[in-house]
């Protein structure tokens, strides 16, 4: 059994310390507009099309997806084949390891596909009840500064 090497080693842990430190946080932080962003416009804005929308955010995570995918199946294939050192996920692993046959490259490239369609059909969704919300205000706000009809 081949020992991978300290740096390499060192070189992931880092690299993920890295990623969890200043990546995650930035992907959940929430900025607080400002007043003037707050402010409605008068006329309705113009509806962009959800599934040009969909592609987008699909497309755009599919390499992402892809990656992750890939990192989890080689850590599963590792743990399947008893910890064989010539199994050892992506960045451990050495040239003489075992390669991949065609039906696990299509399986990595389908669970991708699937993941990264999740990921646009759950973002088209929140953006479908954020535009919903903000039309139920704009009405709101309509009704509420509407001049009343006196008698």
């Amino acid at each position: 059994m081949r020992a991978v090497p300290r740096s390499r080693r060192l070189a992931v842990v880092f690299a993920f310390a890295c990623f969890s430190l200043f990546g995650l946080p930035a992907l959940g932080a929430q900025t607080t507009p400002n007043a003037d962003a707050l402010a409605l416009p008068e006329e309705e804005p113009k509806a962009e099309n959800p599934l040009l929308r969909l592609e987008i955010v699909s497309l755009g995570s599919y390499p992402i997806s892809l990656f992750y995918i890939g990192f989890v199946y080689d850590i599963k294939r590792y743990y399947e084949n008893n910890r064989d050192s010539a199994y050892l996920p992506w960045p451990f692993n050495a040239t003489s390891s075992v390669s991949l046959d065609n039906s696990e490259r299509v399986a990595r490239l389908e669970a991708a596909l699937c993941l990264s369609l999740s990921v646009g059909v759950i973002d088209a969704l929140i953006h479908a009840s954020k535009v919903k919300k903000a039309k139920r205000l704009r009405e709101a706000q309509k009704w509420a500064t509407a001049p009343e009809a006196g008698p």
